[in-house]
């Protein structure tokens, strides 16, 4: 049997237990509203893969029932699932039904309603598990699917999501900054809140607050707070580089602090992310002087120590992105005590030597990675799984308080959130169990059972093969798309250096075989988890057609019909992305595709 993630101690006796028609899920007394939330997902589990239907009551259980008992002496996640002659009894902490209730369903999934006996005693390694999805750079998903990607989170056991914001939440008086898109309502964020509540996830609030505030500082209304003072014009290249708010002139703060004002009382966590990452534009223009008078970082955390002095006053531990504090980590001591520092690291083969010296500090940290989605047709599993691993051994080494494990979206985000989940299941399977974790093979052998029911155990490790295969990405294609529009200011177009015809070509025969293969084990699949397929096709497709459209464009060659097969392409493309989302930011992918149609043709 496969559970993801691994529980700490699993012992699978001889013999089954029955569930049978007549039994019921009995909650004790003290149990909670989201106890009896996930009372329910076993219920409709058993009906849907054991076919018997599960009441659900309070009080005394008999022999065979399904019993959810609260044990205030367990840690505050930690369960004990017991599957014997006498039925099922479910013991947790204060939110270990929620965790054990995951457990049950994944074994009900895999055997029905005729349960092995074990028994099972877990906890986990990390207190905060986090899930952190991009929704500012391209797509904007509905709240049905975020409301998936939570169900997802509350499966695998994470406790934490978070939703990064830019200009893609509707505030009040700033109808002008989400002009190119489509944003997240108030009312949409309470229902998602309630939603993640009642699963045992705390959404937490992240919102751009000092860099990346591009289309605000863009903006008739407030480009006067922009630390530059020259236009900057919008693209997907330009956007991550600006623009920072400038922190010299006094009416800047009262502006961020309205938003935040407005965005609070949304959320019911005791967390806010500030975020403060990456402020390129800090002191490059009106604020020079102040800041070289104040001096760098001293200059950047007077800032960040503002937010999260605003977070204290509203009753909320801040967390903040650490990219910027590294330099010199005892700047953090002007931070209210608990302050939580994100230690971002998203390289593969990255080293442990940021976590060693936050966990210096001495302030609490959570170890960041990356699922590995931004500019990808598909997730580059292997370089998320390197770095998810990594991460979290390191985090677990310096006694980190959690792993947050980042999907962002650079360059109009056009990897299907749907995609994603691999990544995801990587993060919740270390946050939860670090060493018992399987190898990259292993785990995704067993997402490909559990997760799409495959009985190969091969649909991730195929899926795995996709990206590997694009020569032209999307990121070069893009980066030279604007740079010929005059977009990039002094930035040159790159040459093609790394991309060669040859290679496209050789990737494109193996992108045959792998449809191929890929057709073939999907058919094997589930039934009910079929309705992926397509769009992965579409993804294996998008791979081929910049192939061709790169080997094209770099060769200067007329090829009207790569053009109509780039087009073709897009359009199913277009039909995916409204599945999972709103129109958000397409126009700008859009933009990019038709012009490279254009140059094929002449």
């Amino acid at each position: 049997m496969i559970f993801i993630p691994q529980p700490k101690t699993l012992h699978v006796g001889k013999g089954q237990c029955m569930i049978e028609d007549g039994a019921y899920i009995v909650l004790a007394e003290n149990t909670t509203h989201a106890d009896k939330t996930a009372a329910t997902l076993v219920q409709k589990d058993m009906l849907r893969f054991g076919g018997v239907h599960l009441p659900i009551t309070k009080g005394s259980a008999r022999k065979g029932d399904i019993v959810f008992l609260v044990d205030e002496s367990f840690a505050k996640e930690e369960y004990r699932l017991i599957i014997n002659e006498n039925g099922v009894q479910l013991i947790g902490g204060e939110q270990g039904l929620l965790r054990g209730a995951q457990t049950l369903r994944q074994a009900i999934r895999q055997k029905g309603s005729l349960l092995p006996f074990l028994q099972i005693q877990d906890t986990p390694d990390f207190e905060h598990r986090v899930y952190y999805y991009d929704v500012a750079r391209g797509r904007v998903p509905t709240l049905e699917m975020l409301k998936k990607v939570a169900d997802s989170c509350a499966y695998y056991k994470l406790n934490q999501l978070q939703l990064y914001v830019e200009h893609t939440y509707l505030f009040r008086d700033l109808s002008e900054v989400t002009r190119i898109t489509d944003p997240i309502t108030a009312e949409e964020i309470m229902a998602l809140d309630n939603y993640c509540r009642n699963r045992g996830i705390d959404l937490v609030p992240s919102i751009a607050s000092f860099g990346h505030l591009f289309e605000l500082l863009s903006s008739k209304s407030f480009r006067h707070l922009c630390e530059l003072d020259e236009e900057v014009p919008r693209s997907m290249v330009r956007r991550m580089q600006h623009h920072t708010i400038n922190i010299a002139d006094e009416r800047s703060f009262p502006l961020i602090k309205q938003m935040l004002d407005e965005f609070l009382p949304l959320f019911s966590s005791k967390y806010f992310n500030i975020c403060g990452d990456e402020t390129f534009d800090l002191g490059r223009g009106k604020g020079k002087e102040a800041m070289e008078k104040a001096g760098e970082l001293n200059y950047y955390m007077g800032f960040v120590e503002k937010l999260c002095r605003w977070c204290e006053d509203n009753g909320k531990i801040a967390q903040f992105w650490g990219d910027v504090v590294l330099r010199d980590i005892d700047a953090m001591k002007v931070l209210p005590e608990g302050t939580i520092c994100l230690n971002w690291r998203y390289s593969p083969t990255e080293d442990e030597e940021a976590t060693k010296i936050v966990a210096q500090s001495g302030y609490p940290q959570m170890v960041c990675s990356g699922i590995w989605s931004w500019n990808m047709w598909m997730c580059k599993l292997d370089d998320g799984y390197n770095n998810i691993s990594r991460m979290a051994r390191y985090g677990q080494k310096y006694g980190a308080i959690g792993l947050l494990n980042t999907d962002w979206g650079d360059f109009g985000q056009i990897n299907d959130p749907r995609f994603s989940l691999p990544g995801l299941i990587y993060g919740a399977a270390f946050s939860w169990n670090v060493e018992g974790t399987k190898d990259f093979e292993g785990l995704n052998r067993d997402i490909s059972l559990l997760e799409y029911r495959d009985p190969s155990g091969t649909i991730v490790s195929l899926l795995s093969q996709i990206q590997p295969l694009s020569t032209y990405s999307w990121h070069r294609m893009v980066w030279e798309y604007e740079s010929r529009l005059g977009l990039l200011a002094q930035e040159h177009p790159r040459p093609f250096t790394y991309e060669t015809p040859e290679e496209a070509k050789k990737n494109n025969e193996k992108i045959q075989e792998l449809k191929r293969s890929i057709r073939l084990v999907a058919s094997g699949m589930d039934v009910n988890r079929r309705a992926i397929v397509p769009a992965w096709l579409n993804a294996l497709e998008a791979v081929e057609v910049w192939n061709d459209v790169g080997q094209a464009y770099q060769q200067k060659c007329l090829a009207p019909d790569v053009a109509s097969k780039l087009e073709n392409w897009f359009r199913t493309f277009t039909r995916f992305w409204r599945e999972t989302g709103r129109e958000g930011e397409l126009e700008q992918v859009r933009r990019c595709v038709y012009w490279y149609a254009d140059q094929l043709r002449g």
